[in-house]
């Protein structure tokens, strides 16, 4: 279905491994943007090493309570990678 919308290629997780595929599509490069929806910690490191130097990653998926999800720290700041954490929780 991903196709029908205009995307312009498909990773599928269940088969291949996901950063690999895309810094392979890419050219090494990753993608500008990242999306993590389902709230799972390998999806959350996923994304943090599948987006190029001074990226974005957007995390929006719930996870359970106890969840703790791994990240590079080191890649972040040198990379400028941007985390960015939506939530529909008002701030006190």
């Amino acid at each position: 279905k991903a196709k029908t919308l205009g995307a312009t290629h498909i990773v599928n997780a269940a088969k291949e491994d996901v950063v690999d595929r895309i810094r392979e599509i890419t050219g090494g490069m990753g993608v500008d943007v990242v999306v993590e929806a389902l709230g799972r910690p390998q999806t959350f490191m996923q994304c943090t090493l599948s987006v190029k130097d001074g990226g974005k990653d957007v995390m929006i998926g719930l996870s359970q309570a106890s969840s703790i999800g791994e990240i590079d720290i080191n890649r972040l700041v040198r990379f400028r990678v941007y985390l960015n954490f939506l939530s529909t929780i008002k701030p006190l």
